[in-house]
C-alpha cells in the first residue's frame, strides 16, 4: 500500500497471529489509508512478523489450493504448502506504526450494494491532479432521508442521490453537521478515491451491510472481516451545482446500450491521456468520432 513518500516499512504487511483466539490479523497502511483484516486459522504459537506485501501477495496467489503453513525462523518467514517452500526476509515489526482497530460502537449501517453503486457512478469523475487535492476525493453528503454522492474534476461532474433505507440520525449525531441551503442539515465527508476503490475491490455481493463510523478527520468502514480506516479531506468541497443550473435548449434521447457500444468502439483510437471523443449532431444524424494523430481516427453514425 506504500506510495512514493512512504517509509520503507510501510511496504510491508504486519502479520499478527494469536494462539488463544486462533486469529490471524494482517495490517497494511500508507499512513493515510489503513486496512486491517482478520480471519481464523489454526495457530500453534503467537507471534508477529513484518514481510514484503508485494512478495507475500505474489507467493500466496501462486500457491495451489490446499493448506498453507507459516512459521518464523529467526529473520525469515517460512511458507510451505503442497511440497512448495518459500523463505521471505522479514523486517523489524517494531518499526511499524501502531494501528489500533476502532471499537465497534456508534456504527451506522448502509446497504453495501447501494453504496458501491454510488461510488461507481461518481468515482470516475474525480481529478487526477494532486495539486487540487480536494477534487481527488468523492463528496458524500448524508441527509436524514437520503444519501448524495458527487465528484468533479472541473470539466465533468457526476452526482447521484439515493433514498436512505433507514434514518441517518446516528450519523448526524457523530460528526459536524452542516446547515443546508434549504435549511436541511447534513453531514459532508470528502473521501479519497483510493479508499473507495479499495472498497470496490473487496466488495462481495453476499455481504449485504457496510458499517460506517466517522469523526471530523477520519472515516471507518466495517465490511465483512475488513476494517478500513481512512483520512478525509478537511476542506469544503467546491460548489458544483451551477453545472446543473444551465438551461440547455436541445435534448437528445438515445438508447444507453447503443451509445455505450459506440463509445467503446470509437474510443479505441482516442488519445490515451483523455480518451476524448466528439459528438456532432444535426437534424438527420448523430455522429460520434475520435482522432489521434499518432493512431488514426474513427467515426460512427
Amino acid at each position: 500500500m506504500g506510495s512514493k513518500n512512504t517509509s520503507p516499512i510501510m511496504l510491508n504487511y504486519l502479520i499478527d497471529v494469536d494462539a488463544e483466539s486462533n486469529n490471524v490479523t494482517i495490517k497494511a497502511s500508507d499512513l493515510e489509508l489503513h486496512v486491517i483484516v482478520t480471519f481464523k486459522a489454526t495457530v500453534i504459537e503467537s507471534g508477529t512478523v513484518a514481510v514484503s506485501a508485494r512478495h507475500f501477495n505474489e507467493i500466496i496467489a501462486a500457491m495451489p489450493e490446499g493448506l498453507i503453513e507459516f512459521w518464523k525462523n529467526e529473520e525469515l518467514l517460512m511458507i510451505q504448502g503442497n511440497k512448495i517452500d518459500f523463505k521471505i526476509l522479514s523486517a523489524d515489526p517494531s518499526l511499524y506504526p501502531i494501528l489500533t482497530e476502532p471499537e465497534a460502537h456508534q456504527i451506522n449501517t448502509i446497504n453495501a450494494e447501494l453504496f458501491m453503486r454510488m461510488v461507481r457512478k461518481t468515482s470516475f469523475a474525480v481529478s487526477l491532479d494532486v495539486q487540487r487535492a480536494i477534487l481527488t476525493g468523492v463528496c458524500w453528503k448524508i441527509y436524514r432521508d437520503r444519501h448524495l454522492m458527487a465528484a468533479t474534476d472541473g470539466r465533468k461532474v457526476s452526482e447521484i442521490t439515493i433514498k436512505a433505507i433507514e434514518s441517518s440520525d446516528l450519523e448526524m449525531k457523530s460528526a459536524t453537521v452542516e446547515p443546508g441551503a434549504d435549511s436541511e442539515d447534513y453531514v459532508e465527508k470528502v473521501i479519497p478515491v483510493k479508499t473507495l476503490n479499495f472498497l470496490q475491490l473487496i466488495y462481495n455481493s453476499n455481504i449485504k451491510d457496510l458499517g460506517i463510523s466517522f469523526s471530523d478527520s477520519q472515516i471507518v468502514f466495517f465490511y465483512g472481516n475488513f476494517v478500513i480506516i481512512s483520512n478525509v479531506f478537511d476542506a469544503k468541497y467546491p460548489d458544483y451545482s451551477k453545472a446543473f443550473m444551465v438551461e440547455l435548449p436541445n435534448r437528445l434521447e438515445v438508447k444507453v446500450k447503443d451509445l455505450l457500444e459506440t463509445l467503446r468502439r470509437v474510443s479505441l483510437v482516442a488519445p490515451d491521456d483523455v480518451f476524448r471523443v466528439k459528438f456532432e449532431i444535426d437534424n438527420t444524424q448523430f455522429e460520434v468520432s475520435s482522432y489521434d494523430r499518432e493512431t488514426g481516427d474513427a467515426k460512427e453514425f
